[in-house]
C-alpha cells in the first residue's frame, strides 16, 4: 500500500465519528480517539508514511493536523448533523440510514462552502469586492 493512502485514517475516522453522532460523554471520547488515530498515523515508524519529497510530507501533516482541529469543532462544539439541515432532500431532515449519514459528514468536512445546506457561505464571504453586490 503506498505511505500517502495510510494518511486517509484520520480522515475516515471522521466521518465515521460524526455519523455516529456521539452524545456528551462520547463525543469527548471520540476527540480524542481521533487525536491519537492522527498521532500514531503521523509518527508511527510502523506506518512509515514517507513520501520521499520534504513539501508533500508537510502538505499531508498539515491536511492532518486541519482535520483534529476540524474534528474537535464539529464533535464537540458544531454537532453538524444535528445543526446543519440538508435542504436538497426537501424537508430538511437528518437522515435515519447509517450510510446516508457518512455521505453527510463526508458533504460537511470534505466541502466547506456547504452548498446546499442551511449553514451555506454567503457568497460575499468568498472574495474581495470593493462595492456591494446590489451595484455590480
Amino acid at each position: 500500500m503506498h505511505p500517502t493512502l495510510y494518511a486517509q485514517l484520520p480522515f475516515l475516522t471522521l466521518h465515521v465519528l460524526l455519523s455516529l453522532d456521539p452524545s456528551p460523554p462520547w463525543d469527548f471520547l471520540s476527540a480524542l480517539a481521533l487525536a491519537l488515530i492522527s498521532y500514531l498515523t503521523i509518527s508511527s515508524n510502523v506506518l512509515k508514511l514517507d513520501s520521499g519529497a520534504g513539501s508533500t510530507n508537510q502538505g499531508i501533516g498539515t491536511a492532518i493536523a486541519l482535520c483534529v482541529m476540524d474534528g474537535f469543532y464539529m464533535l464537540l462544539l458544531g454537532k453538524p448533523l444535528r445543526n446543519f439541515k440538508y435542504l436538497g432532500n426537501g424537508n430538511g431532515s437528518v437522515h435515519k440510514v447509517w450510510w446516508k449519514k457518512y455521505l453527510d459528514a463526508v458533504s460537511i468536512t470534505q466541502f466547506p462552502r456547504l452548498i446546499g445546506w442551511s449553514h451555506q457561505v454567503r457568497v460575499s464571504h468568498l472574495c474581495c469586492i470593493t462595492e456591494p453586490f446590489d451595484q455590480v
